[in-house]
């Protein structure tokens, strides 16, 4: 019997032992978590100002090249044909040759 009560009283005794080490720990924890989580916040906010760099950088060679081709498109627009004479080219262009006459192709046998 004292056996039983012995291990009754030495069970009650380690639960809030056990009890305090868990809060000691869970107290811990966000201290230990928290440079962790600084350390995050500190690394997105690094890669966001890396984008954001990417981004302008982007948009710079973005504008370049439009004034690039604003560039060609208005020498390309100086320097076309007027639109009477192309369209000639093309009338020109689209009438098959016409094949010479039967009369003249038995002359020239």
């Amino acid at each position: 019997m004292k056996l039983i009560l012995s291990l009754v009283v030495l069970f009650c005794a380690l639960i809030p032992a056990s009890a305090q080490e868990l809060v000691t720990t869970a107290t811990r924890t966000p201290e230990t978590t928290e440079p962790s989580v600084n350390e995050r916040v500190r690394l997105l906010e690094t890669e966001l100002e890396r984008q954001n760099a990417k981004i302008d950088q982007l948009q710079k060679t973005i504008s370049e090249q439009q004034a690039a081709l604003q560039a060609l498109l208005d020498r390309l627009s100086v320097k076309s044909p007027p639109p009477k004479a192309a369209e000639e080219n093309v009338a020109v262009a689209a009438e098959p040759p016409q094949p010479a006459p039967i009369e003249k192709r038995v002359d020239k046998l």
